[in-house]
């Protein structure tokens, strides 16, 4: 059983701003403290930039990378430095402030095409992954790449139960293998070869060191 859009909109209503921190923070006493620092404290911002950077600098030519966007990026503060020579574009449902250079538009139909789409932290919290991975894909120009980073909550094994699930966020409705990942990416309606998916340790405020699945792939023609 999945929540259809009206449940997820009431789910994501007002997201991550004071009056859905107090109205979650009566049922999960924690949560306001973790809310404060999940992808906001330095130390994980830096640390996801300079993974993603990395990635960006081994695997692709930024002065190819000429319009970004950042889906579902909060502020826009995980968008690498060097990209923001290009022209960024952010969509966040959330009230959050775009960060300078970045320009938001809060209704998906309205984003431009791209020849770099992140999507991070996003497919965890949808009902229909893939309808999403879809939704993006089209915005993509020709030989555009998508960069999806999601948390690693469940382990690599040959079989798994519910008891292998680690559980950070509740709202959390997917947790992804790389294996499972990379299913998702071959069932897009758009081709996408990946060309790379790694696992990369990630240090937090909220949660001490953690584990991410960073991938790039692009659309073939």
């Amino acid at each position: 059983m999945r929540f259809d859009e009206d449940e997820l909109n009431n789910i994501y209503k007002d997201y991550r701003a004071e009056s859905y921190k107090f109205d979650r923070g009566v049922f999960e006493s924690a949560y306001a403290s973790i809310n404060d620092l999940l992808g906001k404290s330095a130390i994980e911002v830096a640390e996801r930039v300079k993974n993603l950077s990395t990635l960006i600098h081994d695997y692709l030519d930024i002065k190819n990378l000429k319009t970004i966007i950042d889906y579902g990026g909060d502020s826009g503060q995980f968008i690498p430095r060097e990209l923001l020579n290009s022209k960024c574009y952010l969509y966040d449902p959330s009230s959050s402030v775009p960060m300078e250079n970045i320009i938001k538009i809060q209704e998906a139909a309205k984003l431009p095409h791209a020849d770099f789409i992140m999507c991070c932290h996003t497919l965890e919290h949808v009902s229909y992954p893939l309808e999403l991975l879809n939704a993006i894909a089209t915005l993509l120009n020709p030989n555009g790449y998508i960069y999806i980073e999601v948390p690693l909550e469940v382990p690599d094994l040959p079989a798994l139960s519910f008891d292998h699930i680690s559980k950070y966020v509740h709202e959390h409705i997917n947790a992804f293998t790389t294996k499972s990942i990379a299913a998702l990416i071959s069932n897009a309606n758009i081709k996408l070869t990946p060309i790379t998916i790694q696992i990369k340790k990630i240090k937090t405020e909220s949660f001490g060191v953690t584990n991410i699945i960073s991938v790039i792939c692009q659309k073939s023609l």
